[in-house]
């Protein structure tokens, strides 16, 4: 059991705090569940045990934009193991994303408050400054989604890295930094306003330097973001080749959110910025299309409303989407 006990802390802390930072997340699921899971319960680490279930089943599939209905599923499963050995751990996280899908998937009336049958975060209490965090990065998640920027934009600003303080290590905060970034970078070019455009770029600098340091998670954020920049520095053809290069490492990682959301700023960037509305339209639907892999019932719904001609307009072209 002592050993079992060792294994299964040493084997939970490193693949959720140490490892991310230097290899694909994806790897750590199978050591966490067959070895910091397994042997944490068998010796009675609890703690351990349903961090690394949490992780495994929960947070990093969601940080990989891996299908909601199995993000939602793991947080059922880990909800109930956690009743069963009385363990209050991680639960306000998992409620954040059981709220959070259930606003994707159209079973609540909110869409970027964390409002309905499994929370209400007006009458949630935040007892720690991660609990705060939690709600923050999930807040900045449900505002790139459903494209409420400016929101999303206003809250990057005022929190800053937050995260990265208040948990060091944990590889949220990379997911954070890029859902930040997003949001900093779509009102950098819609409102031109340059203090959206230095904080977007402070965070492109962060996330390129974990790349350079061997962070193999982060490359298809840091094309987005190059994208992105070379869009504000009017290099547009150099913006072209990166969107198309954030969309195929998504592809090729099975990351669906992240490539509906690369899909998504290189729709708005042909439509709004080139003006080729026919390339923006096919764009747009590869985006809907994966969106609905992804499962956001709501947010496909949305976007094929907004790809509808206009009373006024009897073509074929989307209408102008919010950015």
């Amino acid at each position: 059991v002592p050993i079992k006990s060792f294994e299964a802390k040493t084997s939970c802390y490193t693949h959720v705090l140490v490892l991310p930072w230097t290899t694909f997340l994806h790897e750590g699921i199978s050591p966490l569940l067959n070895k910091a899971y397994k042997y944490g319960m068998q010796a009675g680490e609890i703690e351990p045990a349903m961090l690394a279930l949490s992780a495994s089943n929960v947070a990093f599939p969601f940080i990989l934009g891996r299908d909601l209905k199995r993000i939602e599923d793991g947080c059922h499963l880990v909800m109930f193991i956690a009743k069963q050995v009385k363990s209050s751990d991680n639960v306000l996280f998992l409620q954040m994303v059981l709220q959070a899908i259930m606003n994707l998937t159209d079973r609540s009336d909110s869409t970027i408050e964390l409002k309905g049958t499994i929370m209400n975060e007006d009458d949630t209490e935040f007892v720690t400054p991660i609990d705060r965090c939690l709600i923050n990065y999930t807040k900045s998640f449900l505002c790139v989604v459903f494209g409420e920027h400016d929101i999303g934009a206003a809250l990057a600003v005022r929190k800053g890295n937050e995260f990265a303080k208040s948990s060091p290590g944990n590889p949220t905060i990379m997911h954070d930094a890029f859902l930040r970034g997003v949001s900093l970078y779509a009102m950098a070019r819609k409102s031109k306003k340059r203090k959206f455009a230095k904080h977007a770029n402070g965070i492109r600098r962060l996330v390129k330097g974990w790349m350079r340091k061997g962070n193999p998670n982060v490359a298809r954020y840091v094309k987005l973001f190059n994208a992105e920049q070379a869009v504000l520095e009017k290099k547009y053809d150099k913006a072209e080749s990166l969107y198309r290069e954030a969309i195929r490492i998504s592809a090729r990682g099975g990351h669906l959110l992240d490539g509906a959301i690369s899909n998504e700023r290189y729709t708005d960037f042909l439509l709004n910025v080139l003006s080729d509305n026919e390339s923006a339209n096919h764009q747009m639907g590869k985006s809907i299309r994966l969106y609905e892999d992804w499962g956001a019932s709501r947010k496909v719904a949305m976007l094929e409303e907004e790809r509808k001609p206009s009373s006024t307009d009897t073509s074929s072209l989307p209408k102008l989407i919010k950015t």
